[in-house]
């Protein structure tokens, strides 16, 4: 954010709240995204062959 100020971009109420809101909204939505690892078929494919 001070950064981004420093480089002559605008700081408003908007850039505040996305700044600051992004963090916990990720961190409570993320686990709902949750997907199991694939496991390969055999062994050949566990190393990409």
């Amino acid at each position: 954010l001070v950064i981004g100020f420093a480089l002559g971009g605008s700081v408003g109420v908007g850039t505040l709240v996305f700044a600051f809101g992004i963090g916990p909204i990720v961190a409570r939505t993320l686990p709902l995204l949750h997907l199991e690892a694939l496991t390969p078929s055999t062994q050949n494919a566990q190393w990409g062959e």
